[in-house]
């Protein structure tokens, strides 16, 4: 027989190896729940909304194409997206430019001061190279300078103009970009997927527009075929 006192030992120790195994399970579903947001938070790579506290104002663009290409050969907006399309050998956009051949999207905003924000989503198709996707129209025209920002992409790599490289890998998939301007500091912020992978400053003071679309560059493929799609124009 066992005693009231053996049985009352045995009752405690049940009871303190219970709570000691809860203790342990409820540290551990905390140490995974930790690791599980860890990885997450990895996988986003700090992700963030750089529209957030931002005011959505109204798109209206005007596409610029080679000069004498009827527009529905170089240019479609088909099912929420934007169909860039230009040759290597096509003309300039205007009979008098000596620019390289583009389809490009000339966004009707202008700033010479403030907070201006484009966002959007690009997707760049294998074998499409030397070819600028993005860029912030405007600078220092007293020292020959058009422009404060491009982004292209050469055989897969993005970079700022030619040589600066941003961000590798990034042809056959959407991306989503979104391009800051700071008129008052000068300072440009890229963000990619959420991450802002670049900063830099402006030209000059001019006034800024955002043009985006397939806009021939150094060492270009024979044929650039870039999309676009969810185009968003935000002020602060």
């Amino acid at each position: 027989m066992i005693s009231k006192l053996a049985t009352l030992s045995i009752i405690c120790l049940i009871g303190s190896i219970t709570a000691s195994h809860d203790h342990v399970h409820q540290h551990s579903k905390k140490h995974f729940l930790k690791q599980a947001n860890q990885q997450q938070e990895e996988e986003n790579g700090n992700a963030v909304d750089p529209t957030k506290g931002w005011k959505e104002i109204k798109l209206d663009y005007y596409v610029q194409k080679p000069w004498n290409i009827p527009l529905n050969e170089r240019y479609q907006f088909k099912d929420g997206v934007h169909h860039f399309l230009v040759y290597k050998n096509d003309l300039p956009h205007t009979k008098t430019s000596h620019t390289h051949p583009r389809t490009e999207m000339a966004i009707e905003h202008g700033w010479t001061t403030g907070n201006n924000q484009f966002e959007g989503e690009v997707f760049v198709p294998k074998g499409t190279s030397g070819v600028n996707l993005l860029q912030i129209f405007g600078g220092d025209s007293s020292k020959g300078i058009a422009t404060s920002f491009m982004m292209q992409i050469f055989d897969g790599t993005i970079k700022h103009y030619t040589n600066e490289v941003i961000q590798k890998n990034c042809d056959d998939r959407w991306i989503k970009v979104n391009l800051i301007h700071n008129a008052d500091s000068g300072k440009i912020q890229l963000f990619l997927d959420g991450v802002n992978v670049f900063n830099s400053h402006d030209n000059g003071h001019d006034t800024h527009s955002f043009k985006c679309g397939a806009y021939s560059s150094i060492n270009a493929s024979d044929k650039m075929i870039v999309l676009w799609r969810n185009l968003k124009i935000f002020v602060k």
